[in-house]
């Protein structure tokens, strides 16, 4: 706020300007800027592999690189590109050489609709395409995966999977699968009351926090199945601005004895 000094004798006026200068500038305060910040490479502190990710002017991912311990390049590397409600992701082994491809349709709010896989199988003379469809509530959750397996070669095998997602204040509490055979499981999650303000962690993407529909309000604390024979117990640690710095999974499977854990220290980019 600027004000002059005025003489003693025009005081009323100076002190009804002053008001009037104080309101003025009080109203011309913009909001603070609040910054976006993004993931910009992360470490598993168990492999010890570093991977760095790479953004277009729109702050979308369009390469992931990772290195081991050593800082020597590892032989894949992933680039996603981009078109209108759509998005493909690739795995090259080298420069010119796709290893794995995948294709995501998006609906407006740049979730998912559909996904397409292939893989040719040259030795035994089969391709398998694997198709999936995502539906969502009125709030933007994903309710349900339809997922579609197709071999095509010397005998033909068509299979369908489907997953059903059910959401409590906000958070995925439990998933039930049912496979083609009618076979089915059930999930059950729990949460903490951590918020991640950039959401890295929603699926197996830790970039794309509405891929696969709106995230969870909460990070989720345990997933297990209803005999209880494995469990995924998750920690993690926040920053003071509440985003999240690392994050640990455990993973423990009695039924068919196995174990494995996922550490993971993320580092940010704000702008």
């Amino acid at each position: 706020m600027k004000t002059q000094l005025l003489p003693l004798a025009i005081g009323l006026l100076s002190i009804t300007a002053v008001i009037t200068s104080c309101k003025k500038d009080d109203e011309d305060v913009a909001a603070p800027i609040v910054p976006t910040c993004f993931v910009s490479s992360y470490k598993n502190l168990d492999s010890k592999d570093s991977t760095v990710q790479t953004f277009d002017n729109q702050n979308r991912l369009v390469k992931s690189i990772t290195y081991d311990e050593t800082g020597k390049l590892l032989d894949e590397y992933d680039i996603y590109t981009y078109g209108e409600n759509k998005m493909t992701y690739t795995i090259y082994s080298d420069p010119s050489t796709i290893s794995y491809q995948t294709e995501y349709i998006l609906n407006p709010n740049g979730s998912i609709y559909y996904k397409a896989e292939k893989d040719v199988d040259e030795d035994h003379g089969v391709t398998e395409y694997d198709t999936a469809f995502y539906t969502y509530d009125a709030l933007g959750y994903n309710t349900m995966v339809v997922y579609k397996k197709e071999y095509k070669g010397a005998q033909n095998h068509v299979y369908y999977d489907t997953t059903w997602y059910t959401y409590t204040d906000g958070n995925m509490t439990s998933s039930t699968h049912k496979t083609n055979s009618g076979e089915t499981r059930t999930d059950i999650s729990t949460y903490t009351d951590l918020v991640d303000k950039a959401n890295v962690i929603n699926g197996s993407f830790l970039t794309f926090p509405n891929l696969y529909g709106k995230p969870n309000k909460n990070l989720i604390l345990l997933e297990t199945n209803e005999e209880g024979t494995y469990t995924t117990k998750y920690t993690y640690e926040m920053n003071a601005e509440g985003y999240m710095i690392r994050s640990r999974m455990e993973y423990v499977n009695t039924k068919y004895p196995s174990e494995y854990t996922n550490d993971l220290r993320f580092y940010y980019t704000c702008k």
